[in-house]
């Protein structure tokens, strides 16, 4: 439970980290992905699909936010209501996994602009010579950029949740305005390709920012994510800042982004899709909370591993939550698959992409 001394954060801190967690590189990749696909969108288009996609988001935001906004306690406890006091941690470590995964995916693409950053200072830099193999996935000069981005990521985790509020206020102020400027010089100014020392001064400016835009994505979705998630698997040996490191920091490195980016089409295919499993997961805790349990938590028995414990169910497992949470996987399941390469019917991928809604639902 979060201690009254640690509760720092005002409502325009929260607007601040969700403003600058949704102004990313990530969406960009999105509209451009619906522009290029096979949906025919214009841009416009494309842009109103992600507003709406945004809106419904925030809903289910502000859905599964509630109860660690009354209660002070995060995802790990709210799930051992749900599922058990050990029946959470398939949950968690749901969670926790694929937050380091993505850790890694974001880290990689957001090297992409620190090797930019570097160009814009040393042009020579992109014909620097490559010193890996084939076999490494990439070259020296994007592999030199990722590292220089995970390096500095390590600094965030150092830092307690509380302390970070200024850095989504500076995030929400400066991306916006790069952002805009960007889009400004790419229809106005960009006519050649051998652009002039001031031109480079501002692309460098302007990938600094997207830089931070990034790390506050990577620390808000994936970072303080993973070292809640893993700190819940283990407490007595973990905290936030050792399973943040452990999680997203390591794991992130090891699962090799830019062999897994560069060697596998069906990586992201399978990432996205993912939500198969987390929908259901969420249609689980938002049932017990808002229609079994009333919107009430009993918070020292969250805490309580005895066997004559609230929620303690069988032997630490709800195996209720267990059945429905399955239930709301297999109705996705073969669109999933789908997903990933495999030839299902046109009604079973057209149930699959709602697939949060009817996992959630189911």
């Amino acid at each position: 439970m979060i201690e009254p001394s640690r509760r720092c954060w005002g409502i325009w801190n929260y607007v601040a980290l969700w403003l600058s967690d949704s102004i990313n590189i990530g969406t960009w990749m999105d509209i451009s992905a619906i522009i290029g696909g096979d949906s025919g969108m214009s841009w416009w288009e494309a842009w109103l699909c992600i507003w709406i996609g945004y809106t419904i988001i925030a809903v289910f935001i502000c859905i599964s936010g509630k109860t660690g906004a009354i209660y002070n306690i995060s995802f790990p406890v709210i799930g051992r209501a749900s599922f058990g006091i050990f029946g959470s941690f398939w949950p968690v470590l749901n969670r926790g996994v694929m937050a380091c995964v993505w850790y890694g995916v974001q880290a990689w693409i957001d090297g992409q602009c620190v090797v930019i950053c570097i160009r814009a200072i040393i042009p020579l830099y992109y014909y620097i010579r490559n010193t890996h193999p084939i076999s490494f996935g990439t070259n020296t000069r994007d592999f030199i950029g990722f590292m220089i981005f995970w390096s500095l990521s390590n600094i965030g985790p150092w830092f307690p949740i509380q302390k970070m509020r200024h850095l989504f206020t500076v995030k929400a102020i400066i991306v916006p305005i790069a952002g805009i400027l960007f889009f400004i010089w790419v229809v106005v100014a960009a006519k050649d390709n051998t652009p002039p020392s001031g031109t480079r001064v501002g692309v460098f400016c302007i990938s600094l920012s997207f830089c931070l835009a990034q790390l506050g994505v990577n620390i808000a979705a994936n970072s303080i994510s993973a070292g809640c998630d893993l700190t819940a698997i283990c407490p007595k040996d973990l905290n936030i800042r050792r399973s943040a490191y452990t999680g997203w920091a390591v794991i992130g490195l090891c699962i090799c982004p830019w062999k897994s980016l560069s060697n596998s089409p069906s990586f992201l295919s399978y990432l996205s899709p993912y939500s198969t499993f987390v929908s259901s997961i969420a249609g689980v805790m938002f049932s017990d909370y808002y229609f079994v349990r009333r919107q009430y938590f009993d918070t020292n028995e969250l805490y309580s591993a005895s066997s004559k414990g609230l929620y303690y169910y069988t032997y630490g497992i709800h195996w209720r939550a267990y059945v429905a949470c399955i239930a709301g996987i297999l109705i996705n399941v073969f669109g999933f698959a789908g997903a990933v390469g495999a030839h299902v019917t046109s009604f079973v991928t057209k149930i699959y992409q709602l697939n949060f809604f009817s996992g959630d639902y189911y």
